[in-house]
C-alpha cells in the first residue's frame, strides 16, 4: 500500500506533514509513503509528475492537506481511479466536494472556532482510532508509544498551529502560536515535522520547546519586532485597488514577517483597507485586511489564487515578472552607457 501527501509549505503544512507521518509510520504492515511540500503554484506539477513517473498508481492513497489541486488535475486523478482524501480550511476550496464527497472542507467548526489543515487532520485520525480501534491508519500507536503527557503536548502543538494560521492568537494571546511559527521559520518544514515526530514518539523531551529552542525563538522575535519598529511609514506606497485604499510594500529579505507587519500596520492605520505584499523572490502577491466587509480571498481568486477572507495570496504572472526583468535590464544598460 502506498500513501502520498501533498501539503502546503507553511507552518500549517508542516503540522499536516507531522500528523501524516505519525499515522503512516506505525502501520502494522510495510508501506511506502512520501510527503511532498508544495506551493499553490506547483502542486499540480508535482501531482502530474508523480502520475507520469508511475509514483502514483491505483494502489496509492493520495492526500491533500491545506491546499488542493486544480479541477483539471483532480479530474485526472478521479479518471485514473486514484483514491483521494482532502482536508482544507480555505473557503476557496469548497468546490472540491463536487468531486470528492467526503472531502473535509471546514473554515470554522460549529462553535465558531476557526480550523486549519493540521487541526482537521488531527481530528480525523483521532476520531478514526476511536470509532475503528483496529483501523491501521489511526492514532492507536500513540497509546503504545507515547505517554498521555506527550499526547497532550501534541494537542497543544496542533492548537498552536491552528491559532497562528488563523491569526486567532492575536486575540487569545496564545504565544505558543508565535513561538511555533518562529521555530518553523528557523528550521524549515521538513526539520520541523521531523523534530516533533521524534519528540512525540521516541524522545524523552516532554515540552513543546526546549530551553535552547526558546532562546533562539526569543532572539528571532526580538529581531523581527525591531525590524518592524524601524520601518518608516513613508516607505509605503499608498494606492487604490478597485474601490479600496491599499498600502503596498515589497516583502522578503528585510527580516520583517509579512503577516505580523501587515497586522501592525493595518491596526495603526485603520483608514487603509488592504495591505499588499509583493515578494519578487517567491513570486507572490499577498493580501491582508482587517475589515469585515472586505474578502481578500475573492480578490486573490480573480488572479487564480485563494485563501481566507482576511488573508490570501496568489502568484505573480510570468508576464509581469518578465516585464520587470526587461525593464530592469533596460535601466541598467542605460546607466552603463552613461559611463562611456
Amino acid at each position: 500500500m502506498q500513501y502520498v501527501l501533498f501539503t502546503h509549505n507553511d507552518l500549517d503544512g508542516a503540522g499536516c506533514d507531522l500528523i501524516f507521518q505519525m499515522a503512516v509510520n506505525y502501520l502494522t504492515e510495510a508501506v511506502e509513503w512520501k510527503s511532498m511540500i508544495c506551493t499553490n503554484d506547483n502542486v499540480d506539477e508535482k501531482v502530474l509528475t508523480s502520475l507520469d513517473r508511475g509514483h502514483i498508481t491505483k494502489q496509492t492513497n493520495v492526500y491533500f492537506a491545506d491546499l488542493v489541486p486544480s479541477e483539471e488535475v483532480l479530474k485526472r486523478l478521479i479518471k485514473e481511479r486514484i483514491k483521494v482524501k482532502i482536508w482544507d480550511h480555505h473557503k476557496t476550496a469548497f468546490w472540491v466536494k463536487k468531486y470528492i464527497k467526503d472531502a473535509i472542507i471546514i473554515v470554522e467548526n460549529e462553535n465558531g472556532v476557526p480550523e486549519c489543515g493540521a487541526s482537521l487532520m488531527y481530528q480525523y485520525f483521532t476520531k478514526l482510532s476511536e470509532i475503528e480501534p483496529n483501523n491501521q491508519l489511526g492514532f492507536n500507536f500513540s497509546l503504545k508509544h507515547n505517554s498521555n503527557e506527550n499526547l497532550i503536548l501534541l494537542a497543544e502543538l496542533i492548537d498552536a498551529i491552528r491559532s497562528y494560521d488563523t491569526f486567532e492568537y492575536k486575540v487569545t494571546k496564545n504565544m505558543n502560536a508565535r513561538y511555533a511559527n518562529t521555530l518553523f521559520s528557523l528550521i524549515g518544514s521538513k526539520q520541523f515535522s521531523k523534530k516533533y515526530l521524534k519528540r512525540f514518539t521516541t524522545s524523552e523531551i516532554n515540552e513543546l520547546f526546549t530551553e535552547t529552542e526558546f532562546e533562539f525563538i526569543k532572539a528571532r522575535i526580538t529581531t523581527e519586532i525591531a525590524a518592524i519598529e524601524r520601518f518608516s511609514d513613508y516607505k509605503m506606497n499608498l494606492v487604490n485597488i478597485g474601490k479600496y485604499s491599499a498600502a503596498v510594500k515589497f516583502t522578503g529579505g528585510d527580516g520583517i514577517p509579512l503577516s505580523e507587519f501587515a497586522y501592525e500596520y493595518l491596526t495603526k492605520h485603520p483608514e487603509i483597507d488592504i495591505f499588499v505584499g509583493i515578494n519578487i523572490t517567491t513570486g507572490t502577491y499577498s493580501f491582508r485586511t482587517q475589515k469585515d466587509y472586505i474578502d481578500v480571498a475573492e480578490i486573490a481568486k480573480t488572479m487564480h489564487g485563494g485563501g481566507h477572507s482576511k488573508a490570501s495570496g496568489c502568484s505573480i504572472p510570468n508576464t509581469i515578472k518578465n516585464e520587470a526583468m526587461n525593464n530592469s535590464v533596460k535601466w541598467i544598460n542605460k546607466r552603463i552607457k552613461e559611463l562611456k
